[in-house]
């Protein structure tokens, strides 16, 4: 997150509070996935998160 932040790529901040969520949503979807959940839908969802959050 903080090459990311650094190279201008993150669109949201800060940084340290960033990556807690990010953590936690990515801990949410694997155990989702372990229960049972669409892994497919799971990875689109967080795709599109972490393309929300970051510019090319």
């Amino acid at each position: 997150m903080r090459h990311a932040d650094a190279a201008g790529r993150l669109t949201v901040g800060p940084v340290d509070a960033l990556s807690l969520v990010v953590m936690a949503v990515l801990h949410e979807a694997a155990t989702a996935i372990a229960d049972g959940d669409d892994s497919g839908a799971m990875l689109s969802v967080i795709d599109g998160m972490i393309g929300a959050i970051t510019r090319p």
